[in-house]
């Protein structure tokens, strides 16, 4: 165990975080698979239950190791609500989305994520996008599209659920500013929505 520590630390930053991602999309792919899975006996708000039981339990030795009772105390309280509330509906979609589709055409409709935070930022936040970005936002949208072929039937209500659900996890990172608790509404180490676009 500490040569395999002592080994972990000798690689770069980006080494390690490289293969931390990597393990985090194993470990997501997987999760998939047993969501689809239970998703056979089990109802899509089950799974979000006990996903979110288990996962609660599991930090919360660590959060109490580092911060104790203190980690609870906010100031915000609206704004925590908000997202947790917007995080647990996007969260049973996501499941929804999954137990009812073909696991591809699922994870597809999941990729379209990135490009709702796009149209949050416009129509939430009034920032001003340009063509390049607009262009390249409908060009993710029809790849998306392609990948799912909604002429097949794809496109049905739990692949509609399915969008809603990737479009909620950017629209909690993207609550303006007055209401979001300091360090950004999207946890730790997430990057808060720039209030303005300089891309040009």
């Amino acid at each position: 165990m500490m040569l395999a520590d002592k080994y972990w630390r000798a690689l770069p930053a980006t080494a390690r975080a490289a293969l931390l991602m990597v393990i985090g999309c194993i470990l997501f792919s997987i999760t998939g698979g047993l969501i689809k899975l239970l998703g056979q006996r089990l109802d899509s708000l089950q799974i979000a239950f006990f996903r979110s039981l288990f996962g609660f339990l599991a930090i919360l030795p660590l959060v109490l190791r580092n911060k104790g009772a203190h980690a609870f105390r906010t100031t915000h309280p609206y704004g925590h609500f908000l997202r947790g509330a917007v995080g647990v509906a996007a969260m049973v979609a996501g499941f929804y989305a999954t137990t009812r589709l073909p696991l591809t055409d699922s994870t597809a409709i999941s990729f379209t994520a990135p490009l709702f935070m796009i149209l949050t930022a416009v129509f939430l936040l009034g920032e001003k996008v340009r063509w390049r970005r607009g262009l390249a936002t409908l060009a993710g949208f029809m790849g998306v599209l392609v990948i799912v072929r909604p002429d097949s039937g794809a496109l049905d209500e739990a692949a509609i659920i399915g969008l809603l659900g990737a479009r909620q996890p950017r629209s909690k990172c993207s609550v303006p500013e007055p209401a979001r608790p300091a360090g950004g509404i999207c946890g730790p180490g997430a990057a808060p929505v720039p209030q303005r676009d300089n891309q040009r």
